[in-house]
């Protein structure tokens, strides 16, 4: 499913093909790092805060720019960023927030059969009414199987420490020199330049700075990096079919002075143990 959304989100920004500088480098010097830990995050433009029976509270923000509403849900005295796998919304609204919401989401990880949809109506900008439904809802606010939210105000999270969706881990190749390559992306990828490109060998994989990024709507992303004042191409073959057929292939990677061959790992690891990195 990810692969499929990821795919499609590249390839729809520039129709058959994406291509653009990737955002990995920043101004911060070079430092250890977990390149799938949880950026920092905060609340904005919070829509409505819901409290159920237990305790557990329900939040729902709407950041400038973001594609769609976030749902957050307390645990352990903070508030864990969930993720929405689907969202609907009715109506104009006051400054540009709807009149109501749909927002399906599970745990970061979480299987999707699981979900549940965080429900809002809204009036004057703010929440009147929450609910908790099934995840598979396509209604609003009074649809079948809904259980309410209490609505209690901002203050009630005031305070509380906010935790991000984490990174994942999108290729992981084994290059035949020795070296490897990890590419890296936000849970929320939104287009190319949410990618990190680490290369190296494992005991030392820094980040470099991705110069290019091209992914044909029915292919495996061309990457192009800079390696000290070289620059170094990895390009991975094969077709993808939302259908299921189809698969990477071998891929190559272009050095400043030969073509060596890299293996993907397969499935892509969820967790990067036995590799060091330093981020820039």
């Amino acid at each position: 499913m990810r692969l499929l959304l990821l795919t499609m989100i590249l390839a729809f920004a520039a129709c058959s093909s994406s291509s653009s500088s990737g955002g990995s480098a920043s101004s911060a010097s070079p430092h250890s790092c977990d390149p799938l830990a949880p950026s920092p995050t905060s609340l904005s433009g919070v829509l409505g805060v819901g409290q159920d029976a237990q305790g557990t509270l329900y939040v729902a923000d709407s950041p400038p720019n973001a594609a769609t509403a976030r749902v957050f849900v307390s645990g352990g005295g903070k508030l864990v960023r969930q993720d929405v796998l689907g969202s609907g919304e009715m109506g104009g609204g006051k400054g540009g927030v709807a009149d109501e919401y749909t927002l399906s989401f599970v745990p970061a990880g979480g299987d999707p059969s699981a979900a549940r949809a965080l429900l809002l109506a809204m009036q004057g900008g703010t929440a009147s009414q929450m609910a908790l439904g099934p995840g598979n809802s396509k209604s609003f606010i009074g649809g079948p199987g809904e259980t309410p939210l209490k609505v209690v105000g901002e203050s009630a999270v005031s305070g509380m420490p906010v935790v991000n969706l984490p990174d994942v881990a999108d290729y992981v190749a084994d290059v035949s020199d020795g070296t490897a390559i990890v590419v890296t992306s936000p849970l929320d990828i939104n287009s190319s330049a949410d990618f990190h490109l680490f290369y190296g060998r494992p005991s030392a994989m820094l980040e470099r700075t991705i110069t290019s990024f091209n992914q044909a709507l029915s292919g495996y992303p061309t990457i192009a990096f800079t390696v000290g004042s070289s620059t170094y191409t990895m390009a991975i073959s094969g077709t993808f079919d939302p259908d299921g057929g189809g698969g990477p292939g071998p891929g190559t990677l272009q050095t400043a002075s030969s073509t060596l061959d890299f293996t993907l790992r397969m499935p892509t690891p969820t967790t990067l143990s036995g590799f060091s990195f330093t981020c820039l």
